[in-house]
This record gives C-alpha cells, sequence and structure tokens, in this order.
C-alpha cells in the first residue's frame, strides 16, 4: 500500500506514511 501510493505521492510517504497518505487524499 505505502509503496503504491508513493509512486504518487512525494518523499513524504518515505518518513511518513501516514502523513503522506493525508497528503495524497
Amino acid at each position: 500500500m505505502t509503496l503504491r501510493r508513493k509512486l504518487g505521492t512525494p518523499q513524504v510517504i518515505e518518513t511518513v506514511p501516514g502523513a503522506g497518505y493525508r497528503f495524497t487524499s
């Protein structure tokens, strides 16, 4: 799940998966 979102999201997911998820949705 995280890897897939990482492709469409910034490096935020790499540091904070939860934060990156929020930034995308």
